[in-house]
């Protein structure tokens, strides 16, 4: 089902919080994913959501103002940080999984302005030398530009709202937080769209 529903491609929730706005010089701070379920009315859900802190990676630089953003210290011993490509290897293997679970050839990265996601994702995985990468390299579904279609707002916080979608704007700009609405507005894009259909 989800082969057929998206040609072949499997898509995955991904947000990230980052010491910046350059992937090249900024490095992530946060990496959160959200696997996705379907069901036989093509209707979907969320599976599992997985989610890592990670040390920010040799030679990058980090931008105070973006941490006064997203609230964190990125050296705190509280936040069981890891380093980059030993969080990325974990994602990219269980992405894999998933992939092979349903018979997919690629995965798609979703997110909220999915561009800014995925080339943080492709920046980090070409700083730690991997190679073997499970996402498409430039195909992405936003659901930013979903939201605006649906419901007439890009903004996260406004189109859950407007989709009925609970959003806490004292929890926002956390990967696990940002990654679990951005779910919840994918599925319930798909699954409104579906309704319409049937």
């Amino acid at each position: 089902m989800m082969k057929s529903r998206f040609r072949g491609y499997m898509p995955v929730v991904i947000d990230v919080e980052t010491a910046g706005l350059d992937p090249q010089k900024n490095s992530l701070l946060q990496l959160a994913t959200a696997f996705i379920n379907i069901d036989k009315d093509n209707r979907l859900s969320i599976d599992q959501i997985l989610n890592w802190d990670i040390y920010p990676a040799t030679d990058t630089v980090i931008d105070k103002y973006a941490l006064s953003i997203t609230k964190i210290d990125p050296f705190s011993d509280k936040r069981n940080a890891i380093e980059e490509p030993k969080a990325l290897a974990s994602l990219f293997t269980k992405t894999f999984e998933y992939i092979k679970r349903y018979e997919c050839s690629k995965a798609v990265l979703v997110g909220h302005n999915a561009s800014f996601d995925l080339s943080f994702l492709l920046a980090a995985a070409k700083r730690s030398n991997i190679k073997n990468i499970p996402f498409h390299s430039f195909s992405i579904i936003d659901t930013a530009s979903l939201s605006m279609m649906s419901c007439s707002h890009n903004v996260l916080a406004v189109a859950c709202d407007r989709m009925g979608i609970e959003f806490s704007p004292s929890q926002a700009h956390n990967a696990v937080y940002d990654t679990l609405k951005t779910a919840q507005l994918f599925c319930s894009i798909n699954n409104q769209w579906f309704l319409l259909d049937s």
